[in-house]
């Protein structure tokens, strides 16, 4: 029994030996297959770059053949460009000689507004003054006829003066021949006092006083007469002087503003008949403009798309270079 025993066990550990070379050769065999995989992922990782690649090739290659025949169309697109930049040029010349004529015309309606402004001016400064002088004109004869009034009366109180002193000269030869004859009573009657007193009555009472009144009323008219008549005449006269010589001046003001009126026109007429030319060709100058923007518009997108394709060109050269 012991014996069975012992060599159940010899087998046992001979089979435990046998399981344990198995167990390490399969250990070796699943690190090799481990490997294996390994390499195999591996293999299979490096299969799918290789093949990403080799799709990324073919699509490299494919745009690589698409921007050669996009290279091919560049010279006709620098040559465009040359050509859209001369009518560029062209067109900014036109653009620049338009506003020139643009600007001219406004500064010509600017100073034809200015001229207008001044015309209107100068025939309501024009208007003014014809009202002065036909205001003056009306004093010049209102005083003329003033003077002319007071020359009359002049003439009527020179003849009142004149018409009194023969009135007082006749008092004067009456009262002389009265005193001659008193005198000539008195001397060889010189006891009768009836003839005396009726002398005396004779000289003394109404012929005197009236003289002396006649006297005196006489200075007075030629103190009044020459003191208020050359007074006023002298005022009169200064007043119509200085009236002439303000009509004198308005009518030479008038005349000056009459000149400068007409010059004003005939300026005024040659600037619209400026402005009528330029402004035909400021309708065709903004036609011009319309075109020019057009033009500027589609050079503007050309180059937009210039830079682009040479963008990419400048992104596809060292690619093809590497490759």
């Amino acid at each position: 029994q012991l014996y069975r025993l012992e060599a159940a066990k010899d087998d046992y550990r001979i089979r435990c030996e046998e399981l344990e070379k198995e167990i390490a050769e399969l250990r070796q065999q699943t690190e090799e297959l481990s490997m294996l995989a390994e390499e195999t992922q591996a293999l299979k990782d490096e299969m799918d770059v290789l093949r990403h690649s080799s799709d990324k090739v073919a699509k490299l290659e494919s745009q690589v053949e698409s921007y050669k025949k996009k290279l091919e169309d560049l010279g006709d697109l620098r040559r465009q460009v040359r050509l859209l930049e001369e009518k560029n040029t062209m067109y900014m010349q036109n653009t620049v000689s338009l506003e020139e004529e643009l600007r001219k015309a406004n500064a010509a309606r600017s100073q034809l507004e200015t001229y207008k402004r001044q015309a209107v001016e100068l025939q309501k400064r024009l208007s003014e003054e014809s009202k002065k002088a036909d205001k003056l004109d009306y004093e010049c004869k209102r005083l003329k006829e003033k003077v002319d009034s007071l020359q009359k009366e002049k003439e009527r109180l020179r003849a009142e003066r004149d018409s009194l002193k023969e009135t007082i000269e006749e008092l004067r030869c009456v009262q002389a021949q009265e005193g001659q004859l008193a005198t000539t009573a008195l001397r060889p009657l010189g006891s009768q006092e009836p003839s005396d007193s009726l002398a005396v009555e004779i000289v003394t009472p109404e012929i005197k006083e009236k003289l002396i009144r006649l006297q005196h009323e006489n200075k007075m008219l030629k103190l009044n007469q020459e003191g208020s008549e050359n007074q006023k005449i002298a005022l009169l006269q200064s007043l119509l002087d200085d009236t002439n010589l303000q009509k004198n001046e308005l009518e030479t003001e008038n005349r000056l503003v009459n000149q400068r009126l007409l010059e004003v026109q005939s300026q005024v007429e040659e600037l619209q008949k400026s402005l009528q030319e330029q402004g035909s060709k400021a309708e065709d100058s903004i036609l011009l403009k319309k075109k020019l923007e057009e033009h500027l518009e589609k050079l503007h997108e050309a180059n937009n798309e210039l830079q682009k394709k040479r963008a990419i060109i400048e992104d596809l050269e060292p690619r093809c270079n590497n490759s």
